[in-house]
């Protein structure tokens, strides 16, 4: 026979864990549970303009946001953090200085692009200077300065077609 100080379940219950099998104990309990899991895996660096905090939490693809200037533009980086073998973050253009030469800075301006990268390649290399990083990247951004780039390519070719076709107009009407 149990003695009789003993109530059923006991046997499981030493007096030391008792604490965490009041009721009052697991809202508090599970609280701190979510806070630790939320820090673990969602809480983002600010870095604020400092390049060498967000390149060293590049390096390992840890949540982490940069505002960055490059020349004439202003740019905020954000490290989402990784997807398989890639590590994944965005580029927003914050600002365009009118100087800049781009003739409707507007279009550009808060318009942002996801990108996926190889994590080796942003371990060995600063994010702004990755070759061709728009090759890995898909959004607004991308596209509207594509656009941009369209549209001075077919500027440049009106202006080129331009003499060459007076040219040719002037040795037809010569004939």
């Amino acid at each position: 026979m149990a003695p009789s100080h003993l109530r059923r379940g006991d046997f499981f219950r030493p007096r030391f864990l008792s604490f965490f099998f009041r009721p009052s104990t697991y809202i508090p309990l599970l609280l701190v549970l979510l806070l630790l899991v939320f820090f673990a895996f969602f809480y983002s660096t600010n870095c604020g303009e400092d390049d060498v905090c967000f390149l060293e939490k590049s390096k390992s693809c840890r949540p982490a946001k940069v505002l960055s200037s490059d020349g004439d533009a202003h740019y905020k980086y954000v490290i989402k953090g990784r997807h398989a073998q890639n590590c994944v973050f965005s580029v927003t253009l914050l600002d365009l200085d009118e100087s800049s030469g781009v003739v409707l800075p507007t279009v550009l301006e808060g318009k942002s692009m996801t990108c996926s990268l190889p994590r080796e390649l942003v371990r060995e290399t600063r994010l702004k200077d990755i070759e061709g990083l728009s090759s890995y990247c898909s959004g607004p951004l991308k596209e509207a300065s594509l656009e941009i780039s369209i549209q001075k390519m077919y500027e440049i070719i009106v202006q080129n077609l331009g003499p060459l076709v007076a040219t040719q107009f002037k040795n037809s009407a010569s004939l």
